[in-house]
């Protein structure tokens, strides 16, 4: 709810559709009156739909997710003490995410249409 009313409103011009995933925290009664209120029409993906609807979250942010594990990992055994500098993280993402090769955002695009 904090996300949707400091983020999401103030830069979101209304009326306007918001789709969601069938998330716990986004079902909420408070939270739908909230958005409806706000000229906000939230609407519901059905389950197992995601992945059809936003290819990279298969094929991209997976690869990302196992990069960024082993450079956060490289980061922590290199390290004295297991605190790690918010710096450090920040360049640990960048790398990670500068490892996925890029041929894979075509691929993942193409594999969805191939399933649609």
């Amino acid at each position: 709810m904090k996300w949707f009313k400091e983020v999401f409103l103030p830069n979101t011009p209304t009326p306007c559709a918001l789709f969601l995933d069938h998330f716990k925290v986004h079902e909420d009664k408070t939270f739908i009156d909230f958005a409806f209120k706000n000229q906000v029409e939230v609407f519901f993906i059905p389950p197992h739909l995601t992945g059809q609807l936003q290819p990279l979250d298969k094929m991209i942010f997976r690869q990302f997710k196992f990069k960024y594990q082993d450079e956060l990992e490289e980061e922590i055994l290199s390290e004295d003490s297991l605190r790690i500098k918010r710096l450090k993280v920040t360049k640990a993402c960048f790398s990670a995410w500068n490892k996925i090769e890029a041929h894979l955002f075509a691929r993942a695009f193409r594999k969805n249409r191939n399933h649609s």
